[in-house]
């Protein structure tokens, strides 16, 4: 339950400082570990897997920032004239910091299971820090998603309900857990095929990039929660399918992965994290039809088309076009894999 007006303030610059300092010191402590048996597997790799840990400890480092970042921007505000309302920044808080700390930890996970691939294949570098970069933007989607609440509170002056808290910010946090979970899983998966096949080490990041539109989902669904403010968390059931989804992209991104190895299954592939990905979009048009309710209530008798499209018609192209945008390419690069040139035609008749 969220604490009372008294301390909910303090409580947000607290949770949003020190929940990404656990998680930056957890993951680090994994990222050791893996370094150690590394060492122990493959002697001699000293040099190749320093740039790994290297890599790794700069974003952990960063999803610390973020959160006294955020503690600091909302510690400001909370001594303003007008200040910074209490569950608001308590809301505030709780999102930076326990976004970052699951990036955190997700990062640390990852780098753990990697490095020793990143010991066997050279080559293994540039996808590993892709992979990083991905599970390191849902901090970053945590920061902004802070700021967003507390500037917004600030302006308006009308604080959340107390037990508005937990279902406004589990939405967006939600769709970070199961997205960082999902990329992690299927970035350790990947980083398992590349000493084998590192030419299929472009190909096997899609499962990557859905996890991460799965996270953009959350962003759009929790930003568009703030208008009109306050927010009511009446769509928290939105969390749960954007959870569903990429718990889904996790199983299939891992299984997926290891069956590139296989011939002729991208197709397969594709269509098995499309069907995940799916999920998460039915989770932003249930959150975007919920949000029009609100504003059916708040501003009077308006349809549900005009509310739920024309009011958000703008935030719904955009995640369709995140659903999209991956679907083509992956399908034009089958097409142009199955083309075949006048020379294999030529090979394959003789």
């Amino acid at each position: 339950m969220p604490p009372g007006p008294s301390d909910a303030g303090m409580k947000g610059v607290l949770f949003s400082a020190v929940l990404p300092l656990l998680g930056a010191s957890a993951g680090y402590y994994q990222l050791l570990a893996g370094v150690k048996k590394a060492k122990a597997e493959v002697p001699g790799c000293d040099g190749d897997i320093s740039k790994y840990t290297a890599v790794s400890s700069i974003m952990l480092a960063v999803c610390a920032v973020y959160g006294f970042v955020g503690a600091f921007v909302i510690s400001t505000d909370l001594v303003k004239e007008p200040a910074l309302p209490e569950n608001s920044a308590f809301a505030a808080g709780l999102v930076n910091g326990l976004a970052s700390a699951i990036s955190a930890l997700g990062q640390g996970y990852f780098a753990s299971k990697a490095v020793e691939a990143g010991a066997r294949q050279a080559s293994a570098f540039v996808a590993f820090v892709l992979i990083l970069i991905y599970i390191e933007a849902f901090a970053l989607y945590g920061l902004v998603d802070s700021l967003v609440i507390g500037g917004i509170a600030l302006e308006s002056q009308v604080d959340i309900h107390p037990g508005t808290v937990m279902p406004f910010t589990s939405v967006f946090l939600l769709a970070t857990l199961g997205g960082v979970v999902g990329s992690a899983v299927s970035g350790y998966a990947i980083m398992e095929i590349i000493p084998m096949r590192p030419d299929l080490a472009m190909k096997s990041m899609i499962p990557v990039v859905f996890n991460g539109v799965t996270g953009i989902y959350g962003l759009i669904n929790g930003v568009v929660d703030t208008q009109p403010w306050p927010p009511t968390g009446n769509d928290w059931a939105a969390g749960l399918l954007y959870l569903l989804s990429s718990l889904g992209l996790s199983y299939y991104g891992y299984t997926c992965v290891k069956a590139l190895l296989g011939p002729h299954r991208f197709i397969e592939i594709i269509g098995k994290l499309t069907l995940s990905q799916s999920v998460g979009l039915a989770g932003l048009i249930y959150g975007l039809l919920k949000h029009s309710k609100v504003i059916e209530v708040t501003y009077g008798p308006v349809s549900l088309v005009a509310s739920g499209l024309q009011q958000h018609q703008a935030e719904a192209f955009v995640a369709l076009l995140l659903f999209l945008v991956p679907l083509g390419a992956a399908l034009c690069a089958v097409a142009l894999r199955r083309r075949q040139t006048p020379l294999e035609a030529s090979l394959l008749a003789s």
